[in-house]
């Protein structure tokens, strides 16, 4: 019986330390912005495109989030996923950031 008592502790233990890792930037980027930013459709900076990103960058993760948050052009407010919350964006804004060569937090 002590075996499935500390398998689920180990299970525990693993959740909470995906927990404590925070969100995850390039999994928010798959699921939710590669529809866009993989390509460069209706004119979104394309990850790895560090020209395109420079001038944004410059803007402030705080000001891509608001963005980001709010919609901007043809990108719908949070993505379109109504319920993404402000971090999840932000560890997405951070991932494409670093994807194209600039260091943010």
């Amino acid at each position: 019986m002590r075996f499935p008592i500390a398998f689920a502790a180990c299970l525990l233990g693993a959740a909470g330390l995906a927990a404590a890792q925070g969100p995850d930037g390039e999994g928010v980027y798959q699921k939710v912005c590669a529809r866009c930013h993989a390509t460069g459709e209706y004119g979104s900076p394309k990850l790895g495109d560090t020209a395109a990103w420079t001038p944004r960058f410059h803007e402030g993760v705080d000001h891509l989030l608001d963005q980001a948050i709010n919609g901007l052009g043809a990108m719908p407010p949070r993505g379109g996923v109504d319920d993404l919350g402000d971090a999840d964006l932000r560890a997405a804004i951070v991932f494409m950031l670093h994807a194209s060569g600039l260091q943010a937090r």
